[in-house]
């Protein structure tokens, strides 16, 4: 799966497998059966088989692929829309959001994100064929995109730490598992930068963000998308808070997300074919800063 989604980002491969499905709509049913048939593999392999599990499975992964097909079959549907965008992520990312689909596989005791990934791929695929606005998504990052990355980490720092120190949302102290296995630490950022950073960026910024500057203009699309990103953090307990919902976890989930949202539409204007990247890079360093340096009890 890791070497499938790597297979995608690359702009050249993602656009081939896009305009073959493109060709003919009934190709799209080939993609959700493929994506079960790998989960079904995936449950027989582990002994994790729930036929409950894996037909709510069937119906996350129909649900988009219908909207889309009769979509595609409607006079609107002859020309790419901006509309897609929207239907696949509400429908893909709604669903796990509010746990009605789990979110990963637990095998012996650890966690593995495959569902996560078989997502990234069904987003990458369908937004590629069916949507107006290209992702922006590829392996090069310019020297302007690792500019505005470092500048506005940076700023994003600046603002964000001493209000999360003063109000004990973080907390100095390097992660004891971090401590332990500093020669982890590259893998665990990259890790992050697939799921949730990727997954996350490929959501609000290519799906709900594009949308809704489309419709509204690009400053009201870039706060909107900014405060529903931090508005669906609601949910995210926190060591020191777990009482939900937790407003303290959206006030600054809603600034990273300005940040976040700030970078993509920058670089996206700026003619960068990696404006979705630099954002998941963004997204992804700031997690990856939260749960190593400031993981003090």
């Amino acid at each position: 799966m890791v070497v499938l989604v790597c297979c995608l980002i690359k702009n050249s491969a993602r656009e081939k497998f896009a305009n073959w499905l493109n060709g003919n709509v009934w190709r799209i049913w080939l993609l959700p059966i493929s994506l079960l048939a790998y989960n079904l593999i995936l449950m027989k392999v582990t002994h994790t088989w729930q036929e409950n599990d894996f037909m709510l499975l069937v119906g996350y992964f129909a649900a988009p692929t219908l909207a889309v097909f009769f979509y595609s079959l409607t006079p609107f549907g002859k020309e790419k829309s901006n509309l897609v965008p929207l239907i696949v992520i509400l429908l893909l990312w709604l669903p796990v959001e509010l746990k009605f689909v789990f979110q990963s596989w637990k095998v012996g005791g650890a966690s593995y994100p495959f569902i996560t990934a078989c997502a990234i791929i069904y987003v990458l695929l369908v937004l590629t064929a069916f949507a107006e606005s290209k992702i922006c998504l590829t392996w090069h990052w310019s020297k302007d995109d690792l500019k505005l990355f470092g500048k506005t980490f940076l700023l994003l720092t600046a603002l964000i730490v001493p209000v999360a120190l003063f109000t004990g949302f973080i907390k100095c102290g390097i992660s004891p598992s971090a401590t332990k296995y500093p020669y982890l630490w590259p893998l665990v950022l990259v890790a992050i930068w697939f799921a949730p950073a990727l997954a996350e960026e490929l959501i609000f910024r290519a799906g709900i963000q594009n949308t809704l500057i489309k419709w509204f203009g690009e400053d009201i699309g870039w706060v909107a998308a900014s405060l529903i990103f931090g508005l669906s953090h609601a949910n995210n307990k926190t060591r020191t808070r777990e009482v939900l919902p937790n407003w303290e976890y959206v006030f600054f989930a809603t600034i990273a997300g300005f940040a976040y949202g700030w970078v993509y539409k920058k670089r996206k204007a700026a003619g960068s074919r990696n404006a979705l990247g630099t954002s998941a890079l963004l997204h992804a360093l700031v997690d990856f800063t939260w749960v190593t340096i400031f993981a003090g009890e």
